[in-house]
C-alpha cells in the first residue's frame, strides 16, 4: 500500500512538473495493477503455488488501496463524487473483497461446502475476467482500434507509472526490507502488470475519461510481454 501510494504521489507530482493537464483517471492508471487476472495466472506459470502468498499480500493491499484512494479519483471530476466516510467503507467492502474474505472464512474454518455448490461458485468466479474482457471490448469497438496506439502525452506518463516507477519502487522497498528473493520477485513482477480491468468500469461510471482506461488497458496488455521478462532477469541479476 505503500508503494502505491508513492506512486499517486509521484503522479501527482509530475502531472505538476510536466504540465499534463492529467485527468482523474490519470492517476489511478498510473499507481494500481492488475493483480488476479493478469498477474495471479502469469506468476503461478513463472514460480509455482510457492509464490500464491505473496500474491494474495500484494492483491489485498493494491485492492484495498484502489477503492480507498483511486476510486475517489475517479469519481473527482464527476457530478457524485464519492465522500469520506459511509460511502467511502462501502467502497472498501466492496463485492471482490468480501468474497475474498468469505472464502477465507471458510478455508480457515475448516467447513467443506457440498461439491455443486463449490463448483457453482467456481464457474462464477471463472467468468468474472471473460466477462470484463467482453466490457473492454465493446469499448474499444466505439474508441475505435486505431486510436488505441495514438498515446498523448498523458498516456506516455501512465505507461511510464505501470512500467517504471511502481516496480522500481516495490523492488527498492522490498531489498531495503531484505526480503526473501522470490517474494520480492513475484511481487515487482505483480507491480508491472497492466491496469486494472476495473477501472475502465469505473471511469464509464463516473464519466471519467474512458477514452484512455481503455487506450491504457490495451497498450499495456500488449507491452506487459516485453516488460515482464526484463524485470524478471533484472531481479535475478539483482537478487540471487
Amino acid at each position: 500500500m505503500v508503494v502505491s501510494c508513492l506512486s499517486i504521489g509521484i503522479a501527482l507530482l509530475l502531472n505538476r512538473v510536466f504540465k499534463i493537464h492529467a485527468s482523474s483517471a490519470f492517476y489511478p492508471l498510473f499507481a494500481y495493477s492488475n493483480s488476479i487476472a493478469a498477474g495471479l495466472p502469469i506468476c503461478m506459470a513463472m514460480f509455482g503455488e510457492t509464490s500464491v502468498p505473496y500474491i494474495i499480500i500484494y492483491y489485498l493491499n493494491n485492492t484495498l488501496a484502489f477503492w480507498i484512494i483511486g476510486a475517489y479519483f475517479i469519481s473527482k471530476d464527476s457530478d457524485n463524487p464519492i465522500k469520506f466516510g459511509l460511502p467511502m467503507l462501502k467502497n472498501i467492502f466492496s463485492h471482490p473483497l468480501l468474497g475474498f474474505f468469505s472464502g477465507c472464512i471458510i478455508k480457515l474454518s475448516g467447513f467443506a461446502l457440498p461439491a455443486p455448490v463449490f463448483g457453482a461458485i467456481q464457474e462464477l468466479g471463472n467468468l468474472s475476467t471473460p466477462l470484463s474482457c467482453l466490457y473492454v471490448g465493446a469499448f474499444i469497438g466505439l474508441v475505435g482500434f486505431k486510436r488505441i496506439f495514438k498515446i498523448d502525452k498523458e498516456g506516455f506518463f501512465v505507461l511510464i507509472g505501470r512500467f517504471v516507477v511502481s516496480p522500481v519502487l516495490m523492488l527498492i522497498f522490498g531489498m531495503l526490507l531484505k526480503l526473501d528473493p522470490l517474494a520480492i520477485t513475484v511481487l515487482v513482477i505483480m507491480a508491472a502488470m497492466p491496469i486494472m480491468n476495473f477501472i475502465v468500469i469505473l471511469t464509464s461510471k463516473y464519466k471519467a475519461n474512458t477514452e484512455l482506461a481503455v487506450q491504457m488497458l490495451t497498450s499495456t496488455s500488449v507491452l506487459m510481454m516485453g516488460v515482464v521478462p526484463i524485470y524478471l532477469l533484472l531481479c535475478n541479476a539483482l537478487l540471487y
